[in-house]
């Protein structure tokens, strides 16, 4: 099967109203998280909230919640920042509130809805900006695509939110992220992460290490909002801060 239609498929059945429910598990991700050092742990009951446009992912309001916080929003202000697998847009349009020059990023087949939502939205008050931008995922695509997001960078800051769901995808993913980092050269790259622990989802952490590219951390669990989700064992989000070190 294609990962890319695979990906697409999932996401118009969410886009439509459907619930998707999968199983959380730790699976054999024990070694992964090892070898990445331990990540702090919350809970959330549910995997989205629903709005007039779409839905938004219960991990990328943690994560916009989590930047808003006085000490983490002077790190986006003057920065440029991409995000990958933007879907329709809520924690790009948080990012360029925050003073942000953003580049929202989704693969070619879903890109048309996060244009449609960004050219929607209210005007960004501040510096900020956001642009969108195609990025398909794995080697074959690179090319065609890498002028134009080349031209947006270097980034200082990259942003994955809810991206490890399927475990078809890792490869490509650990591909792309590696080109957007190796772009920027000296230029030091920070990855902000957050992912629902489902099965096979730490093994992307574990490609990530066997790099050698990246120091992985945990968000310190304090600095972490639940944003008054019930919480519901077994739902576990995992927040990251990765550091790319060439």
């Amino acid at each position: 099967r294609s990962s890319v239609d695979t990906g697409v498929a999932w996401w118009n059945l969410v886009a439509a109203g459907v619930a998707i429910i999968m199983a959380d598990g730790a699976g054999d991700g024990a070694g992964a998280g090892a070898a990445v050092g331990a990540a702090s742990v919350v809970k959330v009951a549910r995997d989205y909230t629903k709005h007039k446009d779409g839905v938004e992912w219960a991990v990328s309001g943690v994560l916009g919640t989590l930047f808003e916080k006085e000490s983490y929003a002077h790190r986006f202000a003057g920065k440029r920042v991409l995000e990958l697998g933007s879907g329709l847009g809520h924690l790009a349009l948080r990012l360029a509130a925050l003073g942000g020059t953003v580049t929202a990023c989704e693969r070619g087949k879903v890109l048309g809805a996060l244009k449609a939502r960004i050219a929607a939205a209210p005007a960004i008050v501040g510096p900020g900006s956001i642009t969108v931008a195609q990025c398909d995922w794995g080697e074959p695509h690179w090319e065609a695509q890498r002028a134009a997001l080349e031209a947006r960078g270097p980034f200082d800051i990259i942003v994955m939110s809810e991206l490890y769901y399927d475990d078809d995808v890792h490869e490509d993913l650990v591909w792309t992220l590696l080109a957007l980092c190796r772009h920027n050269r000296d230029h030091p790259v920070v990855v902000y992460s957050g992912f629902k622990n489902r099965p096979y989802s730490l093994q992307f952490l574990a490609l990530l290490h066997d790099t050698e590219q990246f120091n992985v951390g945990p968000v310190p669990e304090a600095d972490i909002d639940l944003l008054g989700v019930e919480s519901s064992p077994g739902d576990e989000v995992l927040l990251h801060i990765m550091q790319y070190t060439p």
